[in-house]
């Protein structure tokens, strides 16, 4: 079984708006089996927490992510129980970060698959400094985020914070690329989906392309196999 929760927390070391920064961390881990109903795809996109500093930057982020199209798959069910006790850890963490366009839970069915496998994946928002910007930024604030999400990680009972990688999606892949090419890196392993280009480090990485088009595969596969440092 796979367990979800969302945490609301704050880095006393940057400010939002005046205030230490607003960070939502979704949640997914092994969870012991129950009875307990799974939760629906609806539950992932609302954040409000129901507390007054939290619930104006939840409101928005709600409104970002119900796009077009969205609502409609709102009451499916999940493989992921809300809360549900948790699996003897610890276990090893993923860390992941959306494209530009993304959400924490855009890839909600992997990180529920990866729970029932053994895994912590832990997710956010990565919203802007801009309180009127709710979108992935496109700064630095990425970064610190995730190094946000692994210190989360190091408090959490059931995680094994010496043992994580990061999976990231266009955007979010290059930003977990830049940071597993940085020396200090605690990142074990990258995946990259639709990662644009690779990046000289120790750590493994499995980049995936974004195409159905088989030549644009193979291009795709010269081109990092030349890059890659191994």
């Amino acid at each position: 079984r796979a367990g979800f929760g969302l945490k609301w927390e704050t880095d006393p070391t940057r400010l939002y708006a005046g205030k230490p920064r607003p960070i939502p961390v979704g949640v997914w881990y092994p969870a012991r089996d129950s009875s307990a109903p799974h939760i629906a795809i609806g539950d992932y996109y609302e954040t409000r927490p129901g507390l007054p500093q939290f619930d104006p930057l939840a409101t928005r982020l709600n409104a970002y992510m119900r796009g077009p199209g969205v609502e409609k798959l709102f009451p499916l069910r999940t493989a992921a129980t809300r809360d549900a006790p948790s699996a003897k850890g610890p276990f090893p963490v993923i860390l992941y970060n959306p494209g530009n366009t993304g959400n924490y839970a855009d890839n909600s069915t992997l990180f529920e698959c990866l729970a029932t496998y053994g895994y912590v994946v832990l997710s956010t928002s990565y919203h802007c400094e801009n309180p009127q910007l709710v979108a992935p930024c496109l700064s630095a604030v990425r970064e610190r985020d995730m190094i946000f999400l692994h210190r989360f990680a190091t408090a959490l009972a059931i995680a094994d914070a010496s043992r994580v990688a990061a999976i990231g999606e266009r955007e979010g892949a290059q930003i977990a690329l830049v940071w597993a090419s940085e020396p200090d890196t605690p990142l074990a392993a990258v995946v990259g989906i639709d990662a644009s280009d690779a990046r000289k480090g120790s750590a493994p990485m499995l980049l995936v392309p974004d195409a159905k088009d088989p030549a644009a595969i193979r291009e795709f596969l010269d081109t990092h196999l030349k890059k890659a440092p191994q």
